[in-house]
C-alpha cells in the first residue's frame, strides 16, 4: 500500500510537472501511474481485509485503518472524476470545466499525498505500539529501532514537503508537439 498511496501516487504528480515530454505524453504517464497506483492500493486493502479474517482480527479498529479507507475512497473517486473530466474523446467539450477543476485537481491531489503520509505514519506507529505492547520491542532496549521509526516518519515528511515544492514553484516542462500548436491555432480561429 505504501507503494501505491506514497510512491507512484507522488511520482505521478511529479511525473506529470517534470517529465521532459510533450502534453499528451504526460498526461498519459501520469494516468498510467496513478492506475498502476489504485491497483496497488486495492490489492493491499485485500490483503489487509484477508489477513484479519484468517486471523480473527477486527476490521477498521483503529485511526490507521479508518484513514486509509478513507484515503483510498477519496483517491480512486478522484481518479473517476478526473478520468471523466480530462478524457481526450472530445476535447472541446469540458475546456470550461477543465480549466475549473485543474487547480482543484491538484489542491487535492496534494491533500490525499497528505493524507496518505499521515496514513502510512500511523501505521508505523501503530505496528511499533503493538510490537512494545506484546513485549517484542522495549525502546530503552531497541532504542536503533525507534530511530529507525523517527527516521522513517521524518522522511516521509521531507518528501511530501519536496513534492509540494516541485508542484508549486517549478515550472512545467513541455515539448510542443504539431498537433498541439494547431488545435491552439485553430480553436483561437487561425487560418492553419
Amino acid at each position: 500500500m505504501i507503494i501505491g498511496m506514497f510512491l507512484l501516487f507522488g511520482n505521478a504528480a511529479v511525473a506529470y510537472r517534470l517529465f521532459p515530454f510533450n502534453l499528451a505524453t504526460n498526461k498519459k504517464i501520469h494516468a498510467a501511474l496513478n492506475l498502476t497506483a489504485i491497483a496497488f492500493i486495492v490489492f493491499g486493502l485485500v490483503a489487509v481485509f484477508e489477513y484479519h479474517d484468517d486471523w480473527g482480527y477486527n476490521d477498521l479498529y483503529s485511526l490507521h485503518s479508518w484513514c486509509g479507507i478513507t484515503t483510498a475512497t477519496l483517491f480512486i473517486a478522484m481518479a473517476i472524476f478526473t478520468a471523466v473530466m480530462f478524457q481526450d474523446f472530445e476535447p472541446r467539450m469540458w475546456q470550461a470545466g477543465r480549466r475549473t477543476f485543474k487547480p482543484l485537481h491538484i489542491v487535492f491531489g496534494v491533500f490525499l499525498l497528505f493524507s496518505a503520509i499521515i496514513t502510512i505514519e500511523t501505521g508505523i506507529v501503530e505496528k511499533a505500539m503493538f510490537r512494545e505492547w506484546s513485549g517484542d520491542l522495549e525502546w530503552e532496549t531497541y532504542s536503533t529501532e525507534a530511530i529507525l521509526i523517527n527516521l522513517m516518519c521524518s522522511s516521509l515528511i521531507l518528501a511530501l514537503l519536496y513534492i509540494i515544492y516541485i508542484l508549486y514553484t517549478l515550472p512545467r516542462v513541455i515539448i510542443p508537439r504539431p498537433e498541439d500548436r494547431f488545435m491552439v491555432c485553430s480553436a483561437s480561429g487561425g487560418d492553419e
